[in-house]
């Protein structure tokens, strides 16, 4: 007998895509398999990966845990478009994205036509306008475009011509909120990208008023505090009030009435979801979007996936301390993008402790450093995490999954319903 093949595993990426009002309507899924992109078998990039990938993570965890309410976009070349796994897929939850270069022919225009009566949405990726494809624009849904490749002249003669079809146009690799606002303006539909997460140095937020608040009521929790002394904050700033009630009322769905008053907020949650909230809450904008937020997400995301991590580690994860911290780095790691605050005034202002200020220096220092590094790498679509850095890491490959599946589904976690579970 030859060598028992091993079993592949699969980690995953996800990226959101938004409407022009800055709500996650999708998320784009990228399956990566931890042998590296040179162990994968050649031709075999795309369907393998994804399709592996795919029925590993669906027949285990479900795609409700990764996507929540919305649908996933992955990416289908010609083989897995024709091959009958497809089939298998939801259809009402999976976006089909064709390569922006395949060859238009009968037999692909016929696959994509059942595909779409059956009740698939098809998307073209990365895509350049051309003629040759008239008859596919009138089956697929949406397009990719980067726009940032062409001239201005070149893009807005683009939009106008796939105009002229029944489809959407997304702009892809959008970076900055200018980036947005210029796609906006000409006509895109969706975006995607992280634009949302790294305003320009002009627009990020000074601690005002609330954000002090919130600064101040995150020192007071990881001291540990009265709970006097933390509604003493809360009746000093309406605003604070405001935004912590919007984002309880936005997650306690199983309420049968609205949580009206702080005292009746903290009766609910309790302390660390208290914590957590308040945390969040430096990322969520004054409106109804709350926990819509897509940067509320992808600080939840982020912060989740750490404290998973730390709570699987074998020097970490006897420490409950440790494991608060990995989640807290995981949050605060995104503060100065948000926020005129350097790294020296954070730790001031919430008496972070060395551990914490060593993990997010940007040598990203320590053992809580490293999973901070894991985890935006994680978020980066064109990395790759191999099998020899989790080792490096002390981590296995099922730690790192089952992190990444509490994390996408933080919202259910955080819900008062969700904690009575765990």
């Amino acid at each position: 007998m030859g060598p028992e093949k091993r079993k592949e595993n699969y980690l995953i990426g996800r990226q959101p895509i938004l409407n022009m009002k800055d709500e996650t309507v999708a998320y784009e899924l990228y399956f990566r398999s931890t042998a590296g992109p040179a162990q994968v078998e050649p031709g075999k990039d795309i369907s393998y990966t994804v399709a592996n990938g795919i029925m590993n993570i669906v027949s285990r965890f479900g795609l409700d845990q990764i996507l929540g309410a919305y649908k996933g976009l992955i990416k289908a070349d010609i083989e897995l478009l024709m091959g009958d796994v497809v089939e298998l897929l939801p259809k009402e939850r999976i976006i089909l994205e064709l390569p922006g270069t395949i060859s238009v022919t009968p037999e692909l225009l016929l696959r994509c036509s059942t595909l779409k009566e059956t009740g698939f949405e098809l998307s073209l990726d990365d895509h350049d306008f051309n003629p040759a494809f008239d008859l596919l624009y009138k089956i697929i849904h949406t397009i990719k475009v980067h726009p940032f490749r062409m001239s201005t002249e070149q893009l807005t003669q683009a939009v106008k011509q796939f105009r002229t079809y029944p489809v959407k146009l997304l702009a892809e690799k959008v970076e900055t909120r200018e980036e947005f606002l210029q796609c906006r303006g000409l006509g895109f539909d969706l975006f995607q990208g992280y634009f949302f997460a790294k305003p320009s140095v002009i627009e990020k937020k000074p601690i005002d008023e609330a954000s002090s608040s919130l600064f101040k009521l995150m020192r007071l929790l990881s001291e540990d505090a009265e709970m006097d002394a933390i509604e003493k904050v809360f009746r000093g700033s309406s605003v604070l009030t405001y935004k912590l009630l919007l984002l309880v009322n936005s997650v306690s769905l199983g309420l049968r009435q609205k949580v009206e008053t702080v005292r009746h907020a903290l009766a609910i949650v309790g302390r660390q979801k208290l914590q957590r909230w308040v945390q969040l809450a430096l990322f969520a904008s004054d409106d109804s979007k709350g926990m819509e937020n897509p940067l509320v997400d992808m600080a939840a995301v982020r912060a989740t996936f750490m404290e998973q991590l730390a709570a699987s580690h074998p020097l970490l994860r006897a420490n409950r301390d440790t494991i608060d911290q990995a989640y807290m780095i995981g949050m605060l790691s995104l503060f100065e993008s948000q926020y005129k605050i350097t790294l020296d005034e954070m730790v001031t202002s919430l008496n972070l402790s060395e551990t914490i200020k060593e993990a997010l220096s940007p040598k990203r220092g320590g053992t809580l450093g490293q999973l901070l590094e894991l985890a935006e790498l994680m978020e980066n679509p064109g990395s790759w995490v191999t099998e020899d850095q989790l080792t490096e890491l002390q981590l296995k490959q099922e730690d790192v999954l089952s992190a990444q599946m509490k994390a996408f589904s933080w919202l259910g976690e955080m819900s008062p319903a969700g904690a009575a579970k765990s």
